[in-house]
């Protein structure tokens, strides 16, 4: 049994009462349901009466369907109608009957097109979800769709562009946006410093966050080119924590200026 959902399905049927529909026979230029649905397929129907010139009477009724036997359709669940949303009773003459789709902001739709997909994000062809966890989403790999952790960056300026640096605690503080996974840290400046290493520490709520300190070498603008790269020894960044960025040291020569800090990680 599949949920289903086609284009261009409309038959013919003279059904009276508020029983199952008999099919008879497609309208001109659409299809029949049984080109569609296989027995025991369900779908979104609709039904409404027509006069001998196809004009409709204003009797109508929509809801979910199955295709239950050869060119039978059964008014599984009746969502409107013109009969106050119940079963309209049909009378005889002509009516239409058609594969609809349901208006999309319903938790009933949301629900058929998941059915009518037969896919969850276990099954999807070409995903892997191993791992997956909340907060991810799917990327391509090449091969296939996987769970990956969001990426986020908070880049901070520690100083302004002009103003020689200096050493000193909490040049910046701010508290986390939300919780972080922090996989690494950067340093930039817009003028290197000379005759000795900028080096800058980071803290969570007092204590800092590096084994090996933030560096950015002498005559170097980042620490991308650092000779001892930053080793981080506190990865978790609580949701709320206050953060605080030292300059322990600046150049001996020239202290550097425009300092910037990139905390590099993930959503938690």
């Amino acid at each position: 049994m599949a949920h289903v959902m086609s284009d261009r399905v409309l038959e013919t049927s003279t059904t009276t009462g508020t029983g199952a529909m008999t099919l008879a026979a497609a309208v001109t230029g659409f299809r029949r349901f049984s080109d569609a649905m296989a027995t025991s397929d369900t779908c979104r129907y609709y039904i409404e009466a027509v006069d001998a010139d196809g004009v409709p009477t204003g009797d109508y009724e929509f809801g979910l369907g199955t295709y239950s036997s050869a060119n039978v359709l059964t008014r599984t669940t009746v969502i409107g109608s013109s009969n106050a949303n119940a079963a309209v009773n049909w009378s005889a003459g002509n009516k239409r009957v058609g594969l609809g789709v349901a208006a999309p902001n319903t938790t009933l739709a949301k629900t058929e097109w998941k059915a009518a997909l037969a896919q969850t994000l276990d099954t999807l062809v070409d995903v892997n979800p191993s791992g997956k966890a909340t907060s991810d989403f799917l990327r391509w790999n090449g091969t296939s769709w996987v769970p990956v952790k969001l990426p986020v960056v908070i880049p901070l300026a520690v100083s302004d562009e002009a103003t020689l640096l200096t050493t000193g605690v909490a040049k910046v503080t701010f508290r986390m946006p939300f919780a972080m996974t922090l996989t690494a840290v950067r340093s930039s400046v817009t003028e290197a410093p000379t005759g000795a290493t900028l080096v800058v520490d980071i803290n969570e709520a007092g204590s800092t966050i590096l084994s090996t300190k933030l560096s950015i070498d002498a005559a170097e603008k980042t620490s991308t080119t650092a000779a001892t790269p930053a080793v981080i020894s506190d990865a978790a960044l609580a949701d709320d924590a206050e953060i605080t960025i030292d300059i322990d040291q600046i150049g001996s020569t020239l202290a550097g200026k425009g300092l910037k800090v990139y905390l590099i990680g993930t959503l938690a």
